[in-house]
């Protein structure tokens, strides 16, 4: 029944997934209708819209721009974006009459906020349309490494572009209040799709969200530099993968194809400009979509509505609520919640009671009854509880190492060389690294004597720190103490020691990934 159980599962950890993203959109519509109510209240005031700031709306009347709204034209008819336009600007004008007259009914404010909020992201995309609007320099990466598309590959991007503007027209008929942004970004997408057409090479939209972290590379150290020449041929073999694997006879697939290749081609733009310039990368861990916010004025003829001040007295009080929702759902605590037994609560979530996890699994795991903290504990109770049919071993970077370099070696010889931090050829000392003296990972019966030894080593970091308190501050004496916590398991035959490294090399992954 091992199908069974794996479909049980994979459907409470989706349902999971699902109930925190959930919880992260309504987080999210409660911060967009915070900055329109807080535009509202000022004079002057503006609306963050995403999309927006991908478009340059000095450059009127650009080469595409007017293609598009020539396409529109002829799908919709000559007039329908300009009655768009009145209609639309018409319905804003009425709302904000209401707000202004304090008609609007308190219970029905958050309705009107959303369709509000849509009219004005509807008003932006008109502008966009009606005016030509071309993208901003900023906007397109792609140029520095120069992708060139065959004409096989020019037929798909043709393709593609034809539909996403079919897909254009279709949305302004839409009712949907939710449409704006969607449009901004599709609209924005053939504009990038289109200029790849005509220049022959591929460009995407800037896929980096507005508030992401960067981080400095240190372009001296060589170890890195080499990692980073690596993961840019990685994610342009990628991005030329992913290019050939679409299809013009399969639009659908192509879109969403190509949707994967703004997050590839953005990573290698953002590589290759770093790279090129010495400068700082941006980061992002999560899959992105182009959202690029601008700032859309806010013309409301009277900002000091009693309404507003309402809403957002309203609306403060459920992002508390929400906040506390949220902390009571995801807080963390070192024993009764941490990231073994919630993954276990997880687990047991999947299943309607303990009757069922033992009709599966084999078995039954209290997170709470059982003290589940450890991962190792963790690890042996699963095994123990359950009916596990295989164990997969992953063995640590050095172990793996010794196997693949050393396959035709054995004995004393080899542990002391490579058994110790000093003589090893494997494992170069970092400052990352507490200070030690031998790896205990395979060698579960000299644990206890061998960790003694690190803990003294590392006693000794402690007291030199502290000797060099007032000069070097106090950044030995804390890797000492740290050392002495990471030797302290190994007393007892446990080790969680196995050292750091530098970047993977990548070279031989070029081909596969």
């Amino acid at each position: 029944r091992s199908e069974e159980t794996a479909r049980t599962l994979r459907s409470g950890f989706t349902t999971t997934l699902a109930t925190q993203q959930s919880h992260l959109y309504q987080e999210r519509m409660l911060q967009d209708r915070m900055a329109l109510l807080n535009g509202l209240a000022l004079e002057g005031g503006s609306l963050e819209v995403r999309g927006w700031g991908f478009y340059d709306n000095q450059q009127r009347e650009s080469e595409f721009g007017q293609r598009l709204q020539e396409f529109i034209k002829q799908s919709r008819g000559d007039e329908f974006l300009f009655s768009q336009k009145v209609q639309t600007g018409q319905r804003i004008e009425f709302l904000f009459q209401a707000l202004n007259e304090n008609t609007v009914q308190p219970g029905k404010i958050m309705m009107f906020h959303d369709e509000l909020s849509g009219l004005l992201k509807k008003q932006a995309v008109l502008d966009v349309l009606l005016n030509g609007s071309g993208l901003s320099h900023m906007a397109l990466l792609g140029a520095k490494e120069q992708i060139r598309l065959n004409s096989r590959q020019l037929e798909i991007l043709s393709a593609l572009l034809l539909s996403k503007m079919q897909t254009v027209a279709r949305l302004l008929g839409s009712s949907r209040s939710d449409s704006g942004e969607a449009l901004l970004l599709e609209i924005a997408r053939c504009h990038a799709i289109n200029c790849s057409i005509r220049q022959k090479v591929l460009f995407s939209l800037d896929p980096f969200p507005d508030n992401g972290s960067t981080k400095m590379i240190n372009f001296s150290d060589p170890g890195v530099m080499s990692y980073l020449q690596d993961l840019k041929r990685l994610l342009r073999d990628k991005t030329e993968q992913l290019v050939v694997q679409m299809n013009p006879s399969a639009v659908t697939k192509s879109s969403l194809l190509y949707t994967i290749i703004e997050n590839v081609n953005g990573r290698l733009a953002e590589l290759s400009s770093a790279l090129a310039s010495g400068s700082p990368v941006r980061l992002a861990s999560e899959y992105m979509v182009p959202s690029r916010k601008g700032s859309v004025a806010l013309h409301n003829p009277s900002p000091a509505s009693p309404v507003v001040a309402a809403a957002r007295l309203l609306l403060t009080e459920q992002q508390v609520q929400h906040t506390a929702k949220i902390k009571q759902s995801y807080s963390y605590h070192l024993i009764t919640r941490n990231c073994v037994n919630d993954l276990q609560r997880t687990v047991n979530n999947s299943f309607s009671g303990q009757q069922e996890s033992e009709q599966l699994l084999g078995g039954w795991i209290d997170p709470a009854a059982d003290r589940l903290v450890i991962p190792y504990d963790y690890f042996n109770k699963i095994k123990t509880r359950y009916r596990v049919e295989r164990v997969n071993v992953y063995p640590a970077r050095r172990l793996a190492d010794l196997a693949a370099h050393f396959s035709g070696e054995s004995g004393p010889g080899l542990w002391f060389r490579e058994g110790n931090s000093i003589t090893s050829t494997l494992y170069q000392p970092r400052t990352e690294d507490t200070p030690f003296l031998f790896f205990t990972d395979n060698l579960v019966w000299a644990r206890p004597p061998l960790g003694l030894i690190n803990l003294a080593w590392a006693a000794l970091h402690v007291i030199e720190g502290v000797f060099y308190l007032p000069t070097d501050g106090s950044e030995q004496l804390w890797q000492g103490l740290r050392g002495m916590f990471y030797s302290l398991p190994e007393l007892i035959f446990f080790n969680i020691r196995k050292g750091t490294y530098g970047h993977e090399d990548l070279s031989t992954r070029t081909k596969t990934l």
